[in-house]
């Protein structure tokens, strides 16, 4: 595969500068983020995922300060410390991003996007110019930190020389436990900002345990929580029955929260937690942001406990507006909300903004709190009853459907199409004329009756023909024998006898049906 330059990278993708966010786009007239970054690579025959959770694991991790021009950053815009928002550093601190869809796709300097997760180089992509200082220099505190649970991918060098437990008054981990315990401990870390930039000094120094300690009871934090700290380490050494003891009610009370957030932890990862929330002295907002960063998917793929239903609340939700969630959306907005830094009500809003985009035609409806399943009940009803299948079986993912609600019309040949709401009798013609309506009875039964009429209005079939209802004969009586008309009723024609036209309803008498012998023969 031939090499190509990130900025002819960057280069290319400047011309989609202005066009608007649109959310899953990955074509010319509208990008996601992702979607940006995975057509740019495209257009240099670069294969890299579509989603920017699998372009992060998949490209080759660079450090930030490091970061060259064509590298894919990528941020944690929901602050749950999981990537969730790409964009292509661009040079001198900026990144080129479709961000979201209140603002077209732009060039920006990083310090106003979210914290970096990390930052990723595609194969086959090399920088001809001189290092620029990478993101060091960009941030917001003018140092960049990538922050995350997963400690592998952040300080693998630094592993062997820095101990984040023995500051806390804890034993280091065994091999076998120790991303789970890295992951504990940097969440902590992460809590507090003069933390987490005290930590990433450390990972980027590559500092021993010694200087990182020395410098943790330096900072205002030791500062204010060196009391309670001490006072739990102090416990340790003179009674550490009793503090192994508070070690277990707090694994016991751990455990129960665990079990309702949905959270699985090893034995090893709850005696950690409980560890640092009795030394650290952590709130249950802080536990509840440290389990989260740990909740997993069961064998059928679904969260359980508490995660379980809020997973089940921003599912329901998606499907009843018709916006596709992927894996990835679902599983962050859990956490997010399991930890307190997000929200149901936040989760309901953004999905209504893309419910919006989708369907523009019936944007203000959706913006005064309308579902579109709502919106799409009728043509529901008319396709299921068209098609002759179970509207239980139908739903706004349904092309068909799903198509009538997207609907846009041109005023002219050189207008563009705009979103129009099609009317249901419109949709009723296009359900008949697609192919899956000429195989139900509906449509074998008025083509049938079609065909009779053709055939009866050129003569050759009468509608008539056929066997006579079968009913039972009245009685007849002298008012209804009138109605028959004929030899013995009413007619307005001669009868056999020669008597002339007589008045409807007018009984005959003996006299007028007597033989007439006013005539003789000779």
């Amino acid at each position: 595969m031939p090499g190509v330059t990130g900025q002819q990278v960057v280069q290319y993708l400047m011309q989609f500068v202005g066009q608007p966010y649109v959310w899953g786009g990955q074509a010319p007239g509208g990008f996601d983020c992702s979607g940006l970054m995975w057509y740019g690579m495209q257009h240099f025959g670069i294969n890299i995922p579509r989603t920017s959770n699998a372009q992060l694991s998949a490209l080759r991790s660079i450090p930030s300060d490091q970061a060259q021009i064509g590298d894919l950053v990528f941020f944690d815009s929901d602050n749950n410390g999981r990537s969730d928002h790409v964009g292509m550093y661009a040079g001198n601190g900026n990144v080129l991003v479709a961000d979201n869809p209140s603002v077209p796709i732009h060039v920006v300097n990083v310090s106003s996007e979210a914290r970096i997760t990390g930052v990723g180089r595609a194969p086959g992509v090399f920088n001809e110019t001189t290092w620029d200082g990478g993101l060091t220099h960009a941030s917001k505190s003018g140092n960049t930190t990538i922050h995350g649970a997963d400690m592998n991918a952040l300080i693998p060098s630094a592993r062997p020389i820095l101990d984040l437990f023995s500051p806390l008054g804890m034993v280091s981990p065994n091999s076998a436990t120790l991303n789970e315990n890295y992951g504990l401990a940097a969440s902590f870390m992460e809590s507090d900002p003069e933390l987490a930039d005290l930590y990433s000094q450390a990972v980027a120094g590559t500092w021993s345990t010694d200087k990182f300690t020395a410098a943790l009871q330096s900072s205002q934090w030791w500062l204010k929580n060196s009391d309670s700290s001490r006072k739990m380490l102090v416990e340790k050494q003179t009674n550490p029955a009793q503090y192994q003891q508070d070690i277990n009610n707090k694994v016991i009370e751990l455990t129960d929260l665990a079990s309702k957030l949905g959270v699985h932890l090893s034995a090893n990862g709850m005696q950690t937690l409980a560890s640092m929330s009795l030394v650290m002295n952590l709130n249950d907002a802080q536990v509840n942001t440290y389990m989260s960063k740990y909740l997993e998917l069961s064998q059928q793929g679904h969260f359980s406990g508490y995660a379980g239903q809020v997973e089940l609340g921003v599912r329901e939700y998606a499907r009843e507006m018709g916006v596709p969630l992927t894996d990835d959306y679902v599983k962050n907005a859990v956490t997010g909300i399991v930890a307190g830094s997000d929200s149901l009500q936040a989760r309901r809003a953004d999905i209504q903004t893309i419910a919006e985009s989708t369907f523009p035609a019936y944007a203000d409806q959706i913006k005064e709190g309308v579902t579109v399943g709502q919106i799409a009940s009728p043509y529901l009803a008319t396709q299921a009853k068209l098609w002759e299948v179970d509207p239980n079986k139908l739903d706004l993912f349904d092309p068909t459907l799903r198509g009538a609600l997207q609907n846009s019309t041109a005023t002219s040949d050189t207008a563009p199409a705009m979103p129009t709401q099609l009317p249901l009798y419109d949709f009723e013609k296009q359900l008949r004329q697609n192919s899956k309506w000429l195989s139900t009875n509906n449509a074998r039964e008025s083509m049938s009756s079609t065909a009779g009429q053709v055939l009866s209005n050129m003569g050759l079939i009468s509608n008539t023909v056929g066997a006579a209802p079968q009913t039972s004969p009245s009685a007849v009586t002298a008012n209804s024998r009138s109605d028959f008309g004929g030899l013995s009723g009413s007619t307005a024609f001669p009868t056999l006898q020669g008597q002339q036209f007589q008045r409807p309803g007018s009984e005959p008498t003996a006299s007028s049906l007597a033989p007439d012998t006013s005539f003789k023969v000779s």
